[in-house]
């Protein structure tokens, strides 16, 4: 499931050591995508315009909202 190319760049940042993939705890499907360091993380963002950084925070909390998660550890915007 899910789009292909996603999966091979996903991949492609596993196999780099950039991106750690790990099963979503509690689910038995469910696969979820972390920054190998947070080096590697606050880099990501500070490549982000800010105005892109908003857009993605917002769709971020949505999710959270959806999926009735804590959206507290998002990174505030800035």
């Amino acid at each position: 499931d899910g789009n292909p190319s996603v999966r091979r760049e996903l991949a492609a940042l596993c196999e780099r050591k950039l991106l750690v993939k790990e099963p979503v705890s509690g689910s038995t499907s469910e696969i979820e995508y972390t920054f190998s360091h947070p080096i590697v993380c606050e880099t990501a963002y500070r490549c982000l315009r800010h105005s892109d950084r908003v857009s993605l925070r917002q769709l971020a909390l949505r999710w959270c909202a959806h999926r009735r998660l804590d959206a507290a550890a998002l990174r505030p915007e800035d």
